[in-house]
């Protein structure tokens, strides 16, 4: 089919950090939950994603990517290029990331495409450590440090493998990814180290055809995540956030080729959960896509819940 279509999940990317930055359009930017879908791709393709996280919230979260990726038919591989904005507007800290993706893909059991997937990402992370903390627990009491803000610049990993049928690239597969696995420090301001857990994710979708001019997506994907910690010079390390799951339930209706509606619901570890609406408008060449959530915070000690606005546009390159 001449439209590309992945399905719609929150993508999870997470900050130097450990801070969520949840991505409703997916398709904009396959390559970072698992690498490996960049071989799925039909053509070459670029994004713009633009996305207010939970606004007023004290770990409200601006955030913005460009990516680029094309697909290279005569050696069957896929390269991308990606840049990661995320910033609190509290202070707290804010994160660079610039990456490079690479997939391959095989004829596997004379039935399906193994593709195969690796990316390496230079991670710049700024963080007001105080500043940080009060945002964390306002209530708590922790030791204050000397200098406050602390700097470190890492090389990332992330490895993946989708396994698709050729003729459903779009539609049906099954994937398997690991993210967030340490290579090496770049540099650090006083000794300030960051050891960031890693993510292992677990991906499924299914295609069925509900009318001869619409499709139901259903798709599931599970995800864990580590804890993440740091420490200057010799000091004992320190959580900056705990370890978690969370498992995502969604379903999209792809209709006369040019419309498609999603609705989600991810459970996190915790009694947390994510309501995701998603709207998006193909015209073959132009994406434009437009997601709302709302996610749950305590403030003085009442439940409140905080919108997420999402907007995106990608457009397709003729191979």
């Amino acid at each position: 089919m001449r439209h590309l279509i992945f399905i719609s999940l929150i993508l999870v990317t997470t900050t130097g950090v450990g801070q969520i930055t949840s991505f409703n359009q997916y398709n904009a930017c396959s390559g970072d939950i698992n690498p490996a879908y960049l071989a799925c791709i039909s053509s070459g393709q670029a994004s713009l994603l633009a996305r207010d996280q939970a606004p007023g919230y004290r770990f409200g979260l601006v955030c913005g990517e460009a990516n680029v990726n094309d697909l290279f038919r005569t050696i069957n591989s896929s390269i991308g290029l990606s840049a990661l904005y995320v910033n609190n507007p509290q202070g707290g800290f804010n994160n660079t990331s610039y990456g490079f993706q690479y997939a391959y893909r095989v004829i596997f059991l004379e039935t399906y495409y193994l593709c195969l997937g690796a990316s390496i990402n230079l991670n710049t992370t700024e963080i007001d450590v105080n500043n940080y903390h009060y945002l964390y627990e306002p209530k708590a009491s922790y030791n204050d440090l000397t200098p406050n803000t602390l700097n470190n610049q890492a090389v990332q990993g992330s490895f993946g493998l989708v396994l698709v049928r050729p003729y459903q690239v779009e539609y049906e597969y099954m994937g398997l990814s690991i993210r967030n696995v340490a290579l090496s420090d770049v540099s650090s301001t006083h000794g300030f180290s960051l050891q960031q857990g890693k993510t292992f994710s677990i991906q499924a979708l299914r295609r069925v055809d509900l009318t001869r001019y619409s499709l139901l997506l259903p798709f599931v994907c599970y995800e864990y995540t580590g804890g993440t910690t740091y420490g200057t010079n010799d000091s004992a390390k320190t959580t900056l956030q705990k370890a978690y799951s969370y498992l995502l339930v969604e379903g999209n209706i792809f209709s006369n080729k040019h419309y498609l509606f999603g609705l989600g619901y991810k459970f996190f570890s915790g009694n947390y959960s994510t309501l995701v609406y998603r709207v998006a408008y193909f015209t073959g060449k132009y994406t434009f896509g437009y997601s709302f959530d709302t996610n749950p915070f305590i403030q003085n000690d009442v439940i409140k819940f905080c919108p997420s606005n999402e907007f995106y546009i990608q457009v397709k390159f003729k191979n």
